[in-house]
């Protein structure tokens, strides 16, 4: 399945969280913009660095009236650990079966040491309220992500008029 492209519509689902609840994707996105980024595995350092990073920004984050969420592979189990060590006060998304990857269309071919395998590429998406894809971070690089999905969602929430209050 090709990576979805800005102006989309965001699929909807429904998983487990990190707390193991039930998570619906599709309320979520009715109710809030949604920054929902996909990383390859819980306690890596990329991936670590990720999540501090998001964490590091949650408050700017809810002040423009947004959400994130990060989407691995990993179970639920795995993600609550790792949730927990790094103390991050948002939901990790369990995608143990892949569908959630693929209707994203970041489960991708990739290539390390000659070997080529499939695995989850490094993506994140910028969803308006309602599911409309407005912007696409592809085979995202760790260092200044989190600074430049920051800068689009305040220009996103300039236009939507979700200044903070």
């Amino acid at each position: 399945m090709a990576t979805l492209q800005v102006g989309d519509q965001s699929p909807v689902f429904t998983t487990t969280s990190s707390q193991g609840e039930h998570f619906d994707f599709h309320n979520l996105i009715q109710n809030h913009h949604v920054i929902i980024y996909f990383y390859p595995k819980d306690f890596t350092p990329g991936c670590t660095q990720e999540a501090q990073d998001f964490a590091s920004a949650f408050n700017e984050i809810t002040k423009l009236s947004a959400k994130v969420v990060g989407v691995s592979k990993d179970s639920a189990t795995s993600h609550n650990k790792f949730r927990q060590k790094l103390d991050l006060p948002f939901p990790l998304l369990a995608d143990e079966s892949g569908e959630i990857c693929q209707k994203f269309g970041v489960w991708q071919k990739k290539k390390m040491f000659s070997k080529v395998y499939m695995g989850i590429v490094r993506y994140t998406f910028l969803i308006a309220r309602g599911g409309t894809i407005k912007k696409v971070w592809a085979k995202v690089r760790v260092k200044n992500h989190v600074r430049d999905v920051l800068h689009e969602l305040e220009q996103l929430a300039k236009k939507t008029d979700e200044t903070p209050r």
